[in-house]
């Protein structure tokens, strides 16, 4: 599986591919996105915090 992680919200993209039984840790509010690169089975789990607004989704580059 590939993630694809925009730390400053914009331009520039970071890159990790992931393995059988490796992780990554995204931290709270920064924009990413899954790319399974064969079949893939992924949990992802998020941090529990109040906030006033519902998660920003939003389509990155061309037909994504």
């Amino acid at each position: 599986m590939e993630v694809l992680v925009w730390p400053d919200g914009v331009t520039k993209m970071d890159t990790t591919v992931l393995a059988s039984g490796n992780m990554t840790t995204i931290p709270a509010g920064v924009y990413h996105k899954f790319h399974a690169l064969e079949d893939t089975v992924c949990l992802e789990i998020y941090e529990s915090a109040e906030i006033e607004e519902d998660i920003a989704r939003r389509t990155v580059g061309g037909n994504e």
